[in-house]
């Protein structure tokens, strides 16, 4: 698998977001995560969730997902995982809203330094899927 590839799907795999053709974010493995095309499409499908006593699911509106981006420096392989994605102008919003504050790192002594830096401030993943969360704490190890 390309590093890029790998990098994209690890990404999503800690954002709960599945690759899914053009569209990018177009479901969760899980069925979780939606893009939709507005607000009233949204409201509709929670109401029939909520009707169907369905689950529960999150959903993007195009027109009101807001995103932003680490704007900071940033050392060594690190990058902001927004950056490693290529979509449509149209969902430029969602990808930084789900990913603009992720940054990724070759392995864990690269994250720990990284975080340490950041202040523990963003999600510092890397390329084997090891986390250290915002406010410090570590997810890791093998599944």
């Amino acid at each position: 698998m390309k590093k890029s590839l790998k990098i994209i799907f690890i990404i999503c795999l800690i954002v709960g977001v599945a690759v899914a053709g053009v569209n990018l974010f177009s479901a969760s493995q899980a069925g979780r995560l939606a893009e939709i095309e507005d607000q009233q499409a949204a409201r509709a499908a929670i109401g029939f969730l909520k009707d169907e006593r369905a689950g529960r699911a999150t959903f993007l509106p195009l027109d009101t997902v807001q995103g932003s981006r680490f704007t900071g420096r940033l050392t060594g392989t690190a990058e902001v995982a927004a950056d490693l994605v290529e979509t449509d102008e149209k969902y430029q919003h969602i990808v930084d809203n789900l990913l603009g504050r992720i940054i990724v790192v070759e392995d864990l002594t690269e994250a720990s330094a990284v975080a340490k830096n950041l202040g523990y401030r963003n999600r510092i993943v890397t390329l084997d899927g090891q986390v250290i969360n915002a406010g410090g704490s570590f997810t890791g190890g093998s599944t």
